[in-house]
Formats: structure tokens, C-alpha cells, sequence
């Protein structure tokens, strides 16, 4: 089975998701399952596929929005986001989101046909 596991930041960037998406991406590779993490080029110079330590990494172009749209950030990026998940759907069995936008956007794409999971790792105050 191949589990996404989606989040904004991933390696290089270090934290508490990020290394809860490394461990489970690890654990789930050294199983009968595959763990892809799927997140942003946050940084300059990443590339858009890669392997960290044996697990496989997708990166999407970093989205960003002019300051007039940013009040409608949530649903443009949601938008944005869900044209690069559609490139991975036909390989994903299973997605694990720590990121809301990714978790709303993935249940737009798959459309109830696979199972979406939310990590609530962090408390993001505009959902409270």
C-alpha cells in the first residue's frame, strides 16, 4: 500500500511534523507498505522528486500570492495545491496530512474514493 504523507516544510527543514513524517515514512518503507512524503520546494535548489535516506519525495513549486489575494489565500491555495496532487493520484493508495490546506484539497481530489487522514499535529488558530 502507498501512503502519502503530505506537509508544507520536509526535509531540510527540521521540526516536530517533519520528523514525525520521517519516522512513519521509515517504519512504513521497512513494512510490506511504501511512505511518500509529499510538500513544497520551501527552500531554493530542491528538487521536485527526490530520496531522503530511502524515502521518496515529491515536491511541488513553492505557491505563493500576490498581497491583494491573500485574503483569499485558503481557497487559492487550496486550488493551486490540488493540480499538483492530482499528478500523484494514480499512485497513492492512502493520504496522511499533517496541513489542513493539503487534507482539504486531497479530499477534493480523490473525491471520497480513498481514505484521507488528518494528523492535527499543530493547533492552527484560524480552525479553532
Amino acid at each position: 500500500m502507498n501512503i502519502q504523507l503530505q506537509n508544507l516544510l520536509f526535509y531540510p527543514a527540521h521540526g516536530g511534523i517533519e520528523t514525525l513524517l520521517w519516522y512513519l515514512a521509515k517504519e512504513l518503507n521497512n513494512s510490506a507498505h511504501q511512505g511518500t512524503v509529499f510538500c513544497s520546494q520551501h527552500q531554493k535548489g530542491l528538487a521536485r522528486k527526490d530520496q531522503h535516506e530511502g524515502i521518496s519525495v515529491i515536491r511541488h513549486p513553492r505557491l505563493s500570492l500576490p498581497v491583494p489575494f491573500s485574503v483569499f489565500n485558503p481557497v487559492l491555495y487550496v486550488t493551486m495545491l490540488e493540480r499538483y496532487l492530482r499528478e500523484t493520484r494514480a499512485s497513492t493508495d492512502v493520504i496522511w496530512s499533517g496541513h489542513p490546506y493539503y487534507c482539504y484539497a486531497s479530499t477534493k481530489v480523490w473525491g471520497g474514493k480513498k481514505p484521507v487522514i488528518y494528523l492535527q499535529a499543530f493547533p492552527f488558530p484560524e480552525f479553532l
